[in-house]
Formats: C-alpha cells, sequence, structure tokens
C-alpha cells in the first residue's frame, strides 16, 4: 500500500456513508411528512445521524476491508483500468445489500460504488484533505434549511395544549377533572366533592397545570393536588399533596 492509504480510506467511507445516509434520512423525513408536519429539517438531521452511525459501521469495516483485498489485487496481480476498479467495488456492496431486499441491494451496490469512486479519485488526483468529505457536510444542510423552510410555522403551545398533556400524563380514566381549566362539583357518596384544574404559566409556553381535589362531609374534610410542569413535548411531576378522598373509604 502506498504512503497515505489509510487516509483515504478513511475519507473514502466518510463520503459513501455520508451521501447513503441523506438519502436515507432525506427520503423518510419525505415519507413521514404528514405525520410530522413541523420541524422536518430538525427530523431530517436526527435520522441522519442514526443512518450514519449504523451504516457507518458497515462501510468502515465491510467495506474498507474489501476495498484493500480490492486495491491488494490491482496492484499486485492486475492493474485494473479505472471503471472495473469502481465497479468491483459495486458488486461487493450487492451481496450485503441482499440481506434485506432488492433495494437494499441496489442500494448497497449504490454505496459501494461511491466508495471505490472515492478511494480511486483520492488515488489519482489528491485532492487536499477536506475537500471531498466537505461536499456531504454542504450537502446534508442545504437539504436541511431546505426542509425547514417547507416546515409550517407552529402554532401556540396553549394553556389548552398544556392540559391535554397533562391528562394524558396522569393516565387516569375514572376521575371527573375538567379536560379545561374549571371546575366540577358533585355529591358523591353523601360528600361535596370538586374537581379542579388550574394552569400558570411560568415561561414562554411553559405551564404548570394542577389539579386538585377536595371533598366535605360534616367534619370529615380533605384535599389532594398534584402539579406537573408542561412545555411542548415534554411533561415533569412536579409533586403535590396525596390524601385518599373520604369517599372512597
Amino acid at each position: 500500500m502506498e504512503k497515505g492509504w489509510l487516509s483515504r480510506k478513511l475519507q473514502a467511507a466518510f463520503f459513501a456513508t455520508s451521501m447513503l445516509s441523506i438519502y436515507l434520512s432525506a427520503d423518510y423525513t419525505i415519507a413521514i411528512r404528514e405525520q410530522y408536519l413541523y420541524e422536518l429539517g430538525t427530523h431530517f438531521l436526527s435520522w441522519l445521524m442514526i443512518y450514519f452511525v449504523y451504516s457507518g459501521v458497515v462501510i468502515l469495516i465491510y467495506g474498507s476491508l474489501v476495498s484493500i483485498f480490492i486495491e491488494w489485487v490491482d496492484r499486485t496481480f492486475i492493474q485494473m483500468a479505472g471503471w472495473i476498479y469502481v465497479l468491483i467495488h459495486g458488486l461487493f456492496g450487492l451481496p450485503f445489500g441482499l440481506i434485506s431486499s432488492f433495494n437494499g441491494a441496489v442500494i448497497g451496490g449504490a454505496a459501494a460504488l461511491t466508495y471505490g469512486l472515492i478511494d480511486y479519485f483520492i488515488r489519482k488526483k489528491r485532492p487536499r484533505f477536506f475537500t471531498l468529505p466537505s461536499i456531504p457536510l454542504i450537502v446534508a444542510v442545504a437539504i436541511a434549511f431546505i426542509l425547514t423552510g417547507l416546515s409550517p410555522e407552529q402554532p401556540p403551545f396553549t394553556r389548552q395544549d398544556a392540559i391535554v398533556e397533562a391528562h394524558a400524563a396522569r393516565d387516569v380514566e375514572y376521575d371527573h377533572f375538567p379536560k379545561e381549566e374549571g371546575t366540577w362539583t358533585s355529591v358523591i357518596n353523601g360528600y361535596d366533592v370538586q374537581q379542579e384544574v388550574t394552569v400558570n404559566e411560568i415561561d414562554n409556553e411553559v405551564y404548570i397545570v394542577t389539579f386538585r381535589e377536595t371533598w366535605e362531609k360534616g367534619l370529615d374534610q380533605g384535599e389532594w393536588n398534584w402539579s406537573y410542569e408542561v412545555s411542548r413535548g415534554a411533561v415533569a411531576s412536579k409533586g403535590g399533596r396525596e390524601q385518599t378522598p373520604g369517599y372512597y373509604q
């Protein structure tokens, strides 16, 4: 192997992994755009990282070992034409993709072709180290910006939204706490019962939702309350006062 072969293989692996991950994450983000309507750029970058990790392991280990073997054959026995050198890389990518499906074989072959092409290009042209790796980074950022621009603006996260999230966090179906800010009253087993939901905004689109229940029957009185801090996509229990209502006993 010539000097700098390890750097060349690493650059080829990074480029092939990045372009494969960009394609897969963009394709998946577009497929789920109806389900995740907002912040498509963020979803794209998240899936890009996931695909990069998983495919990167395969390409770095399997792809690099195959490429080293092909180059050894090329230098030791047969001096291949450039297109043959690249094509053989692609052929070695097909069987690995066939493990999943025909489409997987095509994708695997394309990734292997990309690896071989970049490896051969660096071997012959010797560009600066950061020239080729910067290309997928620019492409990924551009796609993320485009998807972000295509995403509609999220509506405000309201007090009512916070109540809905807090109810979902409690996951209780048998009580009568209102589904909106307000109070429910009734008589249960002779007890005057009041169940109340209040909301306090402590920061921009960050709320404290409190469930408060009181009961009274003569001198028998009690109170139960529990609070949640709710923001978009996050609910945290803040604690409260636990007491079993008298009408349960």
